[in-house]
């Protein structure tokens, strides 16, 4: 129950400086998603847990990179995956929805 408050705490935190850090657009109809977007929710909710996991923030980095890894994207790919996600505010809204129910999916098994 607390990782979950302190994940949605991360989320609404990423939700409000996108808002405020709006500058880097990227333009949705000329961006090409490396990934699913099935794909990146799963590895959103992962990326996620591991920030909030009790371990050394180098520990953290490098579980995060070797996941990226794992799924084909660098840490570059995987921030502009992000940006674009953070510059479409309704794909966002739903993206973080997803990412959400993902998370309570993960813990469950």
């Amino acid at each position: 129950m607390n990782i979950s408050r302190h994940i949605l705490a991360i989320m609404f935190l990423i939700l409000g400086l996108s808002f405020f850090l709006n500058c880097d657009q990227t333009d949705p109809e000329k961006f090409e998603m490396p990934i699913s977007e099935d794909s990146f929710i799963q590895l959103y909710a992962k990326t996620l847990i591991l920030k909030t996991r009790n371990l050394a923030d180098d520990k953290k980095e490098e579980a995060i990179v070797k996941l990226l890894n794992k799924n084909g994207l660098t840490t570059e790919k995987y921030l502009k995956i992000e940006k674009y996600y953070q510059n479409n505010p309704e794909q966002w809204l739903k993206m973080l929805d997803k990412v959400e129910k993902t998370i309570q999916e993960l813990k469950e098994q």
